[in-house]
């Protein structure tokens, strides 16, 4: 797979600046260096996950050591879509000389196994507790069949069967969901670097002590922290949209989206005039179970037809008054509903999360109605199960 200019850039950036700093690291005692640290920021769509691979893959070649990459994201779908990418799929090129596993597979032979890079990849659940001997996490548990130390303890440790060391990469994908408590569990792992990845990344402040002694000992300035990509290179590489039509409503619900499914038509006629491979899919923002002047659990307790709740009115409007097959409508949205009156059959409600991602994504369904805060991972797979082009009005 070939990346952009941009996304070597970046890579080549992020591992010509660990190269330089490991060759004189910071230490906070004779053998425990204080990480690298990078974040990567750039947009939505831009190649995250490749510019990070090819970055590991960079790192990995200027080692003395083959290194443990511990790869985490907060999202269960991110984490998947990165696994099959990187273990399999499209990205199996740019990382080579690593063997790609999820983190709860891995054992000490693994571990030791020091003649091959080992990417490891899992959500932030797998060790986000505090009290790890009490917790139930099973990274913190020792599995007697099969190791003598728990996960967590091979990773700090991660000798290798020569007793060496291996060198730690820590990855956290979706970098504005680090908090303190992760950030202080992952530098118990004792990392060789810490590269964070978001659009819109903020600091833990677990994190101070080592960004302070990185800009006192080190004299780094901000713009030593960041690998920053650029938008307007992301848009001219054709991999985020370069036209958005925006339109603002000061109207009925009703109206809007009669215009936005007028809008629909016309990309669909366009579409099939030209051959293109794809139809436009549509979108619909909007809050879930808030009803002005009405309680939540009131609503909740009326028969569907009578709900106010904004997916069921944007629903009946496209089922019952444009024709719209309710098949082809997917609502993602924690929308409750009394036990006495449920939806109907034909209403395809996604409620449980993640969990339901495989069922959403395989249905390839055209109208979409959210909720306001979206999903992690999701709209990535909304884009690529099939090529299509987005209409979305916030109801």
């Amino acid at each position: 797979m070939e990346l952009f200019p941009f996304q070597v850039a970046a890579s080549r950036q992020i591992a010509d600046r660990f190269d330089a700093y490991m060759r004189d690291p910071l230490t906070t005692t004779r053998t425990r260096i204080v990480p690298f640290y990078q974040t990567l920021s750039a947009i939505t769509g831009s190649g995250k996950t490749l510019i990070l691979a090819d970055a590991v893959e960079q790192i990995r070649g200027r080692l003395p050591l083959e290194a443990i990459v511990l790869w985490i994201s907060k999202g269960r779908v991110v984490v998947l879509q990165t696994l099959a990418n990187l273990a399999d799929g499209k990205y199996r090129p740019i990382v080579p000389s690593f063997d790609i596993m999820p983190l709860q597979d891995c054992k000490a032979a693994n571990v030791e196994n020091s003649g091959r890079g080992l990417i490891l990849i899992a959500t932030d659940g797998k060790f986000n507790q505090k009290d790890k001997e009490k917790g139930d996490r099973k990274i913190f548990k020792v599995q007697l069949d099969v190791d003598n130390a728990s996960l967590w303890t091979m990773l700090k440790s991660r000798r290798d069967q020569s007793a060496r060391r291996r060198p730690l990469i820590v990855i956290y994908d979706e970098g504005h969901n680090l908090s303190d408590q992760k950030a202080t569990l992952l530098m118990e792992l004792e990392p060789d670097a810490i590269i964070a990845a978001s659009a819109t990344m903020a600091l833990p402040q677990a994190l101070s002590p080592m960004i302070d002694r990185l800009r006192t000992d080190k004299g780094w300035a901000d713009s030593d922290f960041v690998t920053a990509v650029s938008s307007v290179d992301v848009v001219n590489s054709g991999l985020v949209k370069r036209h958005i039509l925006v339109g603002g409503y000061l109207s009925r619900m009703e109206t809007a989206v009669d215009d936005l499914l007028e809008q629909m038509k016309k990309a669909e006629k366009a579409a099939k005039t030209k051959r293109l491979p794809f139809l436009p899919k549509s979108i619909y923002v909007t809050t879930t179970n808030a009803v002005d002047g009405v309680p939540i659990k009131e609503d909740a307790a009326r028969r569907f037809v009578d709900r106010q709740a904004r997916p069921i009115l944007v629903w009946r409007h496209l089922v019952e008054n444009r024709g719209v097959d309710p098949s082809t409508i997917a609502v993602y949205c924690d929308l409750k509903f009394d036990d006495k009156h449920p939806p109907p059959d034909a209403f395809n409600l996604f409620s449980g999360g993640d969990s339901d991602y495989e069922n959403f994504t395989d249905s390839g369904y055209s109208h979409i109605i959210f909720n306001l805060s979206l999903q992690e991972g999701w709209d990535d797979r909304i884009r690529s199960s099939k090529p299509c082009s987005l209409l979305t009005h916030p109801c």
